[in-house]
C-alpha cells in the first residue's frame, strides 16, 4: 500500500508538471499571437516614418538648390557709395570741411546711382540734379569722385547708368529760345559774346590723391568790389573810385569767383580762344601752376596776360 501510494503519488505529480508545462506553452503561444500584431504595426510605422524622412530630406535637397541657383544681385550703388564717402571724408579732412560741405548725402547718392565716368556726363546729373550736384561741385572736386567712380566701375566692368531723362519741356523751350535769340541778334556782334559765360568745360589729365583746393577766403573789400562790377561798373571805374590798383580789383573778383560767385566774362578783358587756351594749360598743369609756365604754354595767346588777369583764369576753372 505504501508503495502503491507513494506510485500514485509520484504519478499525480508528473501530470501535474504535464498540465504546467502545457499551460504555460499555452500562454506562451497567447503571448507571441498577442504580440505578432504589435510587431506588424511597428514594423509599418516605421515605413512610414522612413518614407516621410526620406519626402523632408528631398524637400532639403531641393531647398538647397534653389538657394544656390538664387544667387542675390550686387548693390553696386551701395558698394561705390561707401568708396565715394571715403573720398569725400578724405577731402573734407584736408580742406578743414565737414563732409557735407563737400557735397550733400543726397548728390552722393546720386553719383553712385548715375556713375558718371567723364566730365560731360556728370555736368549731365548737374543739370538735372542742379541742387544737389551743382555745377561748383562739379568744377572743384568732380575730377576726384570721378576717379573712385571710373576705378570701381573698371573692376566690376561696369558702365556708367546715366537713365537721365530727356529735358524737360520747359528746360527744351527755354533752350529753343535762347537760340533764336543768339540767332538774331546783330551779325556785327562777337560771337564768342554769345558763348563766353556759358561753362567750359576740360577734364584734368592728371589725377592725384594729393589733390588740395583751399578756395581764398571772402573779404569785405572783394564783396564790396564785386557788388560794384554787378551793378554796372566796369573795372577801370572801380579803380577811379577806390582808388586801387587794377590787379587789385582782379584779385578780389578771382577770390569771389573761386568761392563760387558768378561775373558776366563779356565785361572782361578774354577772348573764348584765351579761356579756352587757359583751360587746356590749366589740365596739363594743374592749378599751382607757376603763372610763367602757364603762359609759356600758350604764348600765342596767354603771353599778355597779367597776373592777376591768369589768377581770374584760374578762378574760373
Amino acid at each position: 500500500d505504501i508503495f502503491r501510494f507513494r506510485g500514485q503519488r509520484t504519478m499525480d505529480d508528473n501530470d501535474g508538471d504535464h498540465n504546467s508545462s502545457s499551460c504555460s506553452s499555452s500562454m506562451k503561444k497567447r503571448k507571441l499571437s498577442d504580440s505578432t500584431p504589435t510587431s506588424a504595426a511597428s514594423h509599418s510605422n516605421a515605413i512610414e516614418t522612413v518614407t516621410v524622412n526620406s519626402a523632408a530630406v528631398d524637400q532639403l535637397v531641393v531647398s538647397s538648390q534653389s538657394t544656390d541657383t538664387d544667387v542675390p544681385a550686387i548693390d553696386h550703388a551701395s558698394l561705390l557709395l561707401e568708396q565715394l564717402r571715403t573720398r569725400r571724408k578724405k577731402i573734407a579732412a584736408k580742406l578743414a570741411l565737414i563732409p557735407y560741405q563737400v557735397l550733400q548725402n543726397e548728390g552722393m547718392a546720386l553719383l553712385a546711382q548715375y556713375r558718371p565716368i567723364d566730365m560731360e556726363h556728370l555736368m549731365s546729373v548737374s543739370q538735372k540734379h542742379d541742387t544737389l550736384v551743382t555745377a561748383v561741385f562739379a568744377q572743384r572736386y568732380g575730377v576726384l569722385f570721378m576717379d573712385v567712380i571710373r576705378k570701381y566701375c573698371t573692376q566690376q566692368s561696369l558702365t556708367n547708368n546715366l537713365s537721365i531723362e530727356n529735358e524737360d519741356e520747359n528746360t527744351k523751350t527755354k533752350t529753343q529760345t535762347q537760340s533764336e535769340i543768339n540767332t538774331n541778334k546783330d551779325e556785327n556782334e562777337n560771337v564768342d559774346d554769345d558763348i563766353i559765360n556759358n561753362k567750359i568745360i576740360v577734364a584734368p589729365q592728371n589725377i592725384h590723391d594729393d589733390f588740395e583746393y583751399n578756395p581764398p577766403s571772402v573779404t569785405r573789400q572783394s564783396q564790396e568790389i564785386l557788388s560794384t562790377f554787378q551793378s554796372g561798373h566796369s573795372i577801370g571805374e572801380i579803380v577811379q573810385q577806390r582808388g586801387i590798383k587794377r590787379a587789385t580789383v582782379e584779385k578780389c573778383l578771382a577770390d569771389m569767383v573761386a568761392n563760387g560767385y558768378k561775373l558776366d566774362w563779356r565785361r572782361l578783358p578774354f577772348t573764348l580762344a584765351q579761356i579756352k587756351a587757359a583751360f587746356q594749360a590749366l589740365s596739363q598743369c594743374g592749378v599751382h601752376v607757376n603763372y610763367d609756365t602757364l603762359r609759356q604754354n600758350n604764348a600765342t595767346l596767354l603771353s599778355e596776360c597779367s597776373d592777376s588777369q591768369i589768377g581770374l583764369l584760374i578762378a574760373r576753372y
